[in-house]
């Protein structure tokens, strides 16, 4: 019900209860029932007699001059001198009868509400097995169980992560003993490229000398050949 969340963060703001309360209390004054404040359908547009307005009425401030701030002082000091007042000592007298009647009401609901939180509802024994739903020990005892799974869990993680990043260290102390081992070849590689240009180099120049040398040759070796046939020629005359 309303009352029960009144007091949830989550369950009802405060301009909403702000709402209903001024809506309580307008109804107390209404010549006819509201089945939104009587929670009937069945008394809704019916007429009011005077007798159950001042019993509402006085029920009402009754109640009020019961709230309390968190220090536990009344919020109104006042409020219980003029409700009898208001109300008359008839109707007040009354409205004390229905308030610790509502108050004792209000005690065995929170008292099961409790009980119901703590074992959980009992089912209807089917093919004779009674259970219940769990309570909040069986859900206490369920979460520190899951905390305690949770926390095994976390644990085997830790050690794969651990295991992994292991791992990953390996890789990368491999990784860079393979790029140092890469660089110096390549740096092996460069030294020897130009060592192999110079001796092109210098194989080029040699076998541009070779054939200078061969080209020399031959024409030595042809005017050698040119001198001996002007000797032969000379010899015959």
């Amino acid at each position: 019900m309303v009352v029960e969340k009144a007091a949830d963060l989550k369950g009802l703001k405060l301009e909403e209860l702000k709402g209903l309360f001024e809506q309580r209390f307008k109804s107390a004054t209404e010549e006819n029932y509201n089945k939104t404040t009587y929670l009937s359908e069945e008394w809704e547009g019916q007429k009011r007699d005077s007798f159950e307005r001042r019993d509402n009425i006085a029920f009402l401030l009754l109640a009020v001059s019961q709230m309390r701030k968190p220090d536990g002082s009344p919020v109104n000091s006042q409020m219980w001198d003029r409700a009898q007042v208001v109300s008359g000592l008839i109707e007040f007298a009354q409205a004390l009868q229905d308030y610790s009647r509502a108050l004792r009401l209000q005690e065995e609901r929170l008292a099961q509400a409790i009980q119901l939180d703590r074992d959980g509802y009992t089912l209807v024994p089917a093919k004779d097995q009674a259970g219940r739903t769990p309570g909040f020990v069986d859900q206490y005892q369920g979460q520190i169980q899951q905390m305690k799974q949770l926390a095994d869990l976390v644990r085997k993680m830790q050690g794969h992560l651990k295991d992994t990043q292991d791992q990953r260290d390996r890789a990368n102390k491999l990784f860079e003993e393979r790029d140092t081992q890469m660089k110096s070849a390549m740096a092996s590689l460069q030294t020897a490229r130009l060592k192999t240009a110079q001796q092109m180099a210098e194989l080029r120049r040699y076998q541009e000398e070779l054939f200078q040398a061969q080209r020399s040759i031959a024409e030595a070796i042809e005017r050698t050949e040119h001198l001996q046939q002007e000797i032969r020629e000379a010899e015959k005359r």
